[in-house]
């Protein structure tokens, strides 16, 4: 493993705080990670899923917005700016770097908002590009209207305790013939159980799973 920060400047041609794991061999697959506000790539969702896909020899773009100069000032449609501005940057220089044959964009909440717009924003990508969408934003009107255009095999995990949990928007999601919806009973915005140590535990190991199987 060679790990290194790659040159990416984004909001306000800011340099993008970021982490890239890469093979000693060339990979023709590379993933994307693209957190909320509040929950790192270091955290368990992001961490063992960075860490999958590393094992399948994708090399791995980590994001952290957070770590912005002055991030916590920033007005809520700042940090929705910030998000997208860093994601668009951070998926044209890993492109560059390397001719990619594949590539998977994960999103975890405010993450999710920036894959809307990669996906539905005319940016070239990869053929062969799969997603997966970490308790998606799906009370934003935008966001929803994203979803409903892409094209790309996409991989959908929610709690039914969170409040963007929308049964209607995920039937019609689940509609689509690229498209795999799993809902957890109970789970809140974290993709945890409140309380119960042991059951949040065990629903990170059944997102790690499908994330093995989509892959």
């Amino acid at each position: 493993m060679h790990i290194s920060q790659l040159p990416i400047k984004g909001y306000n041609d800011q340099p993008v705080p970021n982490t890239f794991l890469s093979h000693e061999q060339a990979s023709d697959h590379a993933a994307i990670f693209l957190p909320g506000d509040g929950y790192t790539c270091d955290m368990p969702l992001l961490y063992y899923s960075s860490s999958e896909l590393f094992s399948r020899g994708a090399d791995a773009l980590k994001i952290a917005y957070s770590q912005h100069k002055n991030f916590s000032s920033l007005t809520s449609a700042e940090i929705g700016e910030c998000v997208v501005s860093d994601a668009e940057a951070a998926v044209r220089t890993l492109l560059q770097t390397h001719p990619y044959h594949k590539l998977t964009i994960v999103g975890k909440s405010r993450g999710t908002w920036a894959m809307g717009h990669l996906l539905t924003s005319g940016l070239p990508l990869p053929e062969q590009t799969r997603t997966i969408w970490l308790t998606p934003m799906l009370n934003r009107d935008l966001l929803r209207d994203q979803i409903a255009r892409i094209q790309q095999h996409s991989l959908f995990v929610i709690g039914t305790s969170d409040p963007h949990y929308n049964p209607d928007v995920l039937h019609t999601i689940r509609e689509h013939e690229h498209h795999k919806v799993i809902t957890i009973e109970g789970a809140n915005h974290g993709l945890e159980i409140s309380g119960n140590v042991l059951q949040s535990i065990q629903i990170i190991e059944r997102v790690i799973h499908a994330v093995q199987t989509f892959v």
